[in-house]
């Protein structure tokens, strides 16, 4: 189920309104307004219901959140409402609704800007991931990552992704901090900030008719492009070199066993699980194919071109999205091949 919140933000170095978007499981969030610290119970608006002191141990800091009825969502009401409720509180919402504080207050303090609406995409195996609207028109998409020592990684893969767009390549813009950096590490909240793409699909289960010939088109320039980077010229290799199987292999089963174990799975995490088991069946029939091959092109390429890091507009291919890092000679997983 979506679940919808609205939230007055009030910085402290500026008012800010928020509309705020959050997907929390199953469960539905409260709507929600926000006061500054210490505001008196006579200026909180009528339609607050909650006192100040129910949920005192909401935020530990920032903006003051409180949980209350709202005509938007009159059947919404939160657990604690005087009104009654139904509602049962999810255990993760006072951590989404503080994320989503703090998403924004990192979007004032560190890009300028001023978000008018905030939704949290449920996608995402490593970074949490929010689409946003700021206030004078423009669409971004926030990627926020959940491991600080990976940032190195991930600032690596945000300068490819830049190169190839330099180049003339269909890909998704970084916004740059104030501070001019591709990641904004300083805050609480590690993220990059990505220029929106509308009005796009992904090639997952839709390539049909001139679609083929586009992504394949868009595909060549992308590897003439990263054909130049200056991290690594191409070079001729056995067709064995193209993976590791066995460790492939004993990753795969890793990533399967780690789903299993999980007491319940979304709706991504189901598919990725089917995902996985479907690729695990094909390990015999990539050996063989392997074997066969001549020797074949290494160069530094997308590292991750799937069917839903590529994002289709009508026949044309809008971007290419979610690069990984470039390797080194040393470690070849981003490095890909091709018939040489």
């Amino acid at each position: 189920m979506t679940l919808v919140s609205e939230a007055l933000v009030s910085l402290p170095e500026e008012p800010l309104p928020v509309t705020v978007t959050a997907i929390v499981d199953q469960h539905v969030d409260p709507v929600l307004t926000a006061h500054s610290a210490g505001t008196r119970d006579d200026q909180v608006p009528a339609g607050d219901v909650l006192d100040k002191e129910e949920i005192a141990a909401g935020l530990s800091r920032g903006p003051y959140v409180t949980p209350c009825r709202n005509a938007l969502l009159s059947s919404v009401r939160p657990p604690h409402c005087r009104k009654g409720c139904d509602v049962e509180p999810s255990a993760r919402e006072p951590v989404a609704q503080e994320q989503i504080m703090a998403v924004t207050g990192t979007l004032v303090r560190a890009y300028g800007l001023h978000p008018a609406q905030i939704a949290r995409i449920p996608q995402g195996t490593s970074t949490d991931n929010y689409a946003i609207v700021d206030q004078t028109g423009p669409r971004y998409f926030a990627k926020v990552y959940r491991a600080r020592d990976r940032l190195d990684p991930e600032r690596a893969s945000v300068e490819l992704s830049e190169y190839a767009a330099d180049g003339g390549v269909a890909t998704a813009r970084a916004t740059r901090t104030r501070e001019h950096e591709l990641l904004e590490t300083h805050g609480r909240l590690p993220m990059s900030l990505w220029w929106y793409v509308p009005h796009t699909e992904t090639a997952e289960g839709n390539l049909t008719g001139a679609r083929w010939a586009a992504v394949g088109t868009a595909m060549g320039r992308l590897h003439r492009r990263l054909a130049t980077h200056p991290a690594a010229a191409p070079t001729l290799e056995p067709g064995t070199a193209v993976c590791d199987v066995a460790a492939s292999r004993d990753r795969f089963e890793s990533l399967i066993r780690a789903f299993q174990h999980r007491p319940r799975l979304g709706e991504f995490e189901t598919w990725a699980l089917q995902a996985a088991l479907e690729r695990q069946a094909l390990w015999g029939d990539i050996e063989r194919t392997l074997a066969s091959l001549p020797q074949l092109t290494v160069q530094v390429l997308h590292g991750d071109l799937a069917g839903p890091n590529v994002l289709l507009k009508n026949d044309e291919v809008a971007a290419f999205v979610d690069f990984r890092p470039r390797s080194t000679p040393r470690a070849p997983s981003p490095r890909r091949y091709g018939p040489g």
